[in-house]
């Protein structure tokens, strides 16, 4: 379940990208964990800065673009709120993950860090689902595999060690992270999620003198349909 909020949708693009995102990131929680979404409810709070017009166009996207998913709409219903808002709930048959069992694992991230904070980014990254390869982290993922969303990187890992009882070894040179990532930063600073995963997580966490460090706000960065991260069995990363 996932609440996704914007304002100025009267534009297109905007509409269509805050749909497209928002269906994307609801499903990357059930993706990672070898769940393809086929049912959904869901509900949009109708902002007072749209038109008649505006909304149906919205509500017209968000239909077609579960039907073009595939995803069937088991309940919907609007309200008038002060701000748009969807809130979506989404189910799915799981299929059961590899199990850990000592395992020594490759990790793959799926797309770069903080595309949404750019405009280049967004445009290249922020509809950009993970249904296409659904099947493949059904298939070769194992159970710790996880989504970058609320926590940023390092704080759904930390989560993913402690719950998994892991140790997870990151390398600056193999991360993927959107080309206007730092300029992003250089000129807003840190968000509050940022600030406050680093607070929270930062004691799981040894950068060890690593060029990460650079990064860490970043690292802490709540993410927007962010990518996911996928652990396999290094014999199966090619594949």
């Amino acid at each position: 379940r996932d609440v996704e909020r914007s304002r100025g949708l009267g534009d297109v693009y905007k509409r269509q990208v805050y749909v497209c995102a928002t269906v994307a990131h609801c499903a990357n929680d059930l993706i990672c964990k070898g769940v393809r979404p086929s049912l959904v409810s869901y509900s949009i709070g109708l902002g007072t800065d749209l038109n008649d017009s505006e909304c149906e166009k919205l509500i017209h996207l968000l239909q077609l673009e579960c039907s073009r998913k595939n995803i069937e709409i088991l309940n919907a219903h609007t309200y008038n709120s002060s701000e748009t808002a969807i809130t979506m709930t989404m189910t799915g048959r799981r299929v059961e993950l590899k199990p850990l069992f000592g395992r020594t694992l490759d990790i793959i991230q799926t797309k770069p860090l903080g595309a949404a904070q750019s405009d280049s980014g967004a445009k290249k990254w922020l509809c950009k689902d993970h249904f296409a390869i659904a099947n493949s982290i059904a298939k070769y993922g194992y159970q710790c595999s996880t989504d970058v969303s609320g926590f940023g990187l390092l704080g759904h890992l930390a989560i993913a060690s402690r719950a998994y009882h892991l140790a997870i070894e990151l390398q600056a040179s193999s991360m993927l992270v959107d080309e206007g990532f730092h300029c992003a930063f250089d000129e807003f600073g840190p968000s509050c999620s940022a600030i406050e995963n680093a607070r929270f997580f930062s004691e799981y966490v040894n950068f060890d003198g690593s060029n990460l460090e650079a990064l860490a706000y970043g690292l802490f960065q709540g993410e927007t349909n962010g990518p996911l991260i996928i652990f396999v069995d290094p014999l199966q990363t090619h594949e």
